[in-house]
């Protein structure tokens, strides 16, 4: 079985896995996996109330999850599919454990190829960088693999998506920038 499969079954079946991003490698789990999302918490040593990023590969898989009928629409809109993850008011369809105490989540439609096949093939992951809460997020699948040793259960090799930093956070109800 190809390392791209292996980490897809590994994602279906609850698992979370180690994989390029835009800038970093991230750990990703299913979307839909409360397991996945209690592990990637304990993981980066953080509190379950922090939530995930989540990554989708359209626009229409994002109107599911966050209500784009924003003042924003426009820029979010042509900021996508890209390095923008953006703060919006979640729909009902969203399960509640990624949502923030103000019914917030946050979402990006990614333009880096290989995050987009892994969505293609099993559906909105949560992202968030290969690193401890506090820690630099690693480069390399070998740095992710120093931090994280045996505790993911694949590591899947790929090419950063050119990016020299992690993306930019907005909120798309203020406008205001939380992450540069």
């Amino acid at each position: 079985m190809k390392a791209f499969e292996s980490a897809c079954e590994a994602l279906k079946n609850g698992g979370v896995i180690i994989h390029a991003t835009e800038a970093v490698f991230g750990l990703a789990g299913s979307m839909y996996d409360l397991g996945a999302f209690k592990k990637l918490s304990r993981l980066k040593n953080r509190p379950f109330t922090k939530k995930f990023i989540i990554l989708v590969s359209d626009l229409n898989s994002a109107s599911d999850l966050v209500d784009i009928n924003v003042e924003a629409k426009a820029e979010i809109i042509s900021s996508w599919p890209g390095p923008n993850t953006w703060i919006l008011r979640a729909t009902d369809a969203t399960p509640r454990w990624l949502v923030d105490s103000s019914g917030l989540l946050a979402i990006r439609v990614t333009a880096h190829s290989q995050c987009r096949e892994i969505i293609n093939q099993v559906g909105p992951i949560l992202s968030t960088s290969a690193n401890r809460a506090g820690g630099v997020p690693p480069k390399s699948l070998e740095g992710a693999r120093g931090i994280f040793k045996n505790e993911v259960d694949f590591y899947l090799d790929g090419l950063l998506g050119g990016l020299e930093t992690v993306t930019v956070i907005k909120n798309g109800l203020t406008g205001q920038v939380l992450r540069n």
